[in-house]
């Protein structure tokens, strides 16, 4: 889930300010990859099947961006 919000200052008719925070993954939910799926053999053992050890390969963490626009 993504976000933004604006918020406009007004000096004058022609001076004004505007000022954005825009958020991707506000809730910061993770997305895990797949599990370990190599069991192996007797005697060697794969100690994470079926784990799941890693993010998914699309997933990122929050992400926020400030910005400021000044119009004259």
């Amino acid at each position: 889930m993504d976000a933004s919000l604006f918020k406009r200052l007004i000096f004058t008719e022609r001076l004004n300010l505007e000022l954005r925070l825009e958020v991707q993954n506000v809730f910061n939910h993770v997305t895990w990859g797949n599990p370990d799926t190599t069991i192996g053999v007797p005697g060697n053992d794969n100690p994470n099947a079926g784990r799941i050890t890693s993010t998914g390969p699309n997933w990122q963490p929050r992400n926020l961006q400030f910005a400021a626009r000044f119009q004259f």
